[in-house]
């Protein structure tokens, strides 16, 4: 045979060889082709839904498996703090092991893998035709040997930059060489997942912010106040809670209809133009908490305690969220004890009745005017003073201290407790006292307080009058003597 004939036939094998790799390849094209249209109409027709990383990686793994006729596949994801890669589902024939249910005891240590989980970072796909030679996969070849692999075609699951797993499609036996086609199949694969689990991803975080939201209106609407904003830019109420038809009769809805310019023309007159100031946009030193009154749309007039925080656009605020509640009852209650208190001490500063205020060392809190006048000191001389020091006698007050200390010990003093009280002139008044315990809001004892009437002039009656008995006894036995003796 001629050199020309030769190079002919060498020239005709070489077409038969390449129309037979063409022929088989696109073979293998269409078959990917179709799988990778399979794929896309999965993910296109799945149920769109939050919590579906697992189901997307396992559809995705079932499709690929059967495209590239790889006899296991497996999916790894990382634990919750990134330390270990977890086979989570694995694919052997028709069988698969869901997590869920009977999860493979299979975890490799990241810090054992360093090389591949950094190639797997750098690509759409990881094409390995020898486990055991190539230097990404080295680290793990005690798991291949395991599992009886031989070559690796690894999809990398990496959703807005972070590598949440992989999926890896293990041929059992020697060596595999991947074709383009097949490579660029599962890069295609991976794409469409990493789009499917973005979608997944902002449904989750929609589904979140719908049940944060679902709480956090729950909470609002259960709390015993009524938590309103206000946009300041526009006067507009964007919200209130519907709480606030206790207030007034009036629905939240009818509320926002009206306006903040309806608020405040319920505000009292005398209180408006300070809650008027807190609703400017140029209002500085914004008060946190007002207290006003507000005449209602039932017509009454209730004490409103107001607390709000300032939403701000650069400086001036924007917007203000608060909560209002109403505290007509604690005002009330805080007018009728001022009322209380002011006709007390207008009783004790008219009254002819000592009054004195101790703490527990026996030292001077108040003292009415009654106590200065008969004693001749003025206040500002009792105040922070020992009492019984700077009342009673030297040689009585030891003794009376005691029994003050004792009484407060024990929580009670007896009913009535005569005592000397020195005044200025350096005489003695005798006052009849009745004392009772102070008590803290925790029951716990501050001092006690004393009401003394001034015996001294009675004392001085009563004695008197004894003597003037004893005197008339005595004149009537001399008279009667006499008579006898006549």
């Amino acid at each position: 045979m001629s050199r020309l004939e030769v190079s002919q036939q060498r020239d005709g094998d070489a077409a038969k060889e390449r129309a037979r790799y063409l022929d088989r390849n696109g073979h293998v094209a269409r078959r990917l082709r179709k799988y990778t249209d399979d794929l896309q109409q999965v993910l296109r027709t799945r149920q769109r839904s939050h919590r579906r990383a697992i189901d997307t990686m396992l559809e995705l793994g079932r499709l690929s498996r059967q495209a590239l006729a790889c006899e296991r596949c497996s999916i790894w994801l990382f634990d919750a703090d990134r330390s270990h890669l977890k086979c989570t589902v694995q694919l052997t024939g028709s069988t698969a092991a869901n997590a869920l249910d009977s999860p493979p005891a299979i975890a490799l240590a990241v810090s054992g893998c360093r090389r591949y989980i950094a190639a797997l970072r750098q690509g759409p796909a990881l094409a390995i035709s020898d486990v055991y030679a190539d230097p990404r996969t080295l680290e793990l070849t005690g798991y291949f040997a395991d599992a009886g692999v031989g070559a690796l075609l690894a999809l990398p699951i990496q959703v807005s930059g972070q590598l949440l797993g992989v999926i890896c499609h293990e041929h059992v036996g020697s060596s595999r060489g991947w074709s383009p086609e097949e490579i660029d199949f599962i890069a295609t694969a991976g794409s469409l997942a990493a789009l499917a689990l973005e979608a997944d991803r902002y449904l989750d975080a929609e589904h979140a912010a719908r049940e944060s939201e679902a709480r956090f209106r729950q909470l609002v609407e259960c709390l015993p106040v009524i938590v309103y904003e206000v946009d300041l830019s526009t006067s507009k109420i964007e919200y209130i809670s519907p709480q606030v038809v206790e207030l007034g009769g009036w629905t939240s809805e009818r509320w926002m209809a009206a306006g903040l310019s309806h608020w405040m023309d319920c505000v009292h007159p005398d209180d408006r133009a300070l809650v008027r100031k807190r609703y400017r946009l140029d209002a500085e030193d914004l008060p946190l908490e007002l207290v006003y009154r507000a005449t209602l749309p039932d017509g009454r007039t209730r004490w409103i305690r107001d607390t709000c925080s300032a939403v701000r656009d650069g400086a001036a605020p924007s917007m203000l969220r608060g909560v209002v509640c109403d505290i007509t009852s604690e005002m009330e209650l805080r007018f009728a004890q001022q009322e209380r208190e002011r006709r007390r001490d207008f009783m004790l500063a008219h009254a002819d009745v000592h009054a004195v205020v101790l703490d527990r060392d026996a030292r001077v809190v108040y003292v009415n005017d009654y106590v200065c006048r008969m004693t001749g000191l003025g206040r500002d001389e009792f105040m922070g003073r020992l009492w019984f020091e700077f009342t009673a006698p030297a040689d009585t007050w030891p003794r009376l201290l005691a029994e003050y200390e004792a009484g407060l010990a024990r929580g009670w003093f007896e009913t009535h407790m005569q005592a000397p009280l020195r005044t200025n002139g350096a005489t003695s008044r005798q006052v009849l006292w009745t004392i009772t315990v102070l008590r803290h809001t925790d029951g716990s004892i501050e001092g006690a307080m004393a009401l003394g009437i001034d015996m001294t002039h009675r004392i001085r009656l009563e004695h008197e009058l004894l003597q003037q008995t004893k005197l008339d006894k005595s004149r009537a036995v001399g008279g009667r003597r006499r008579a006898r003796l006549q």
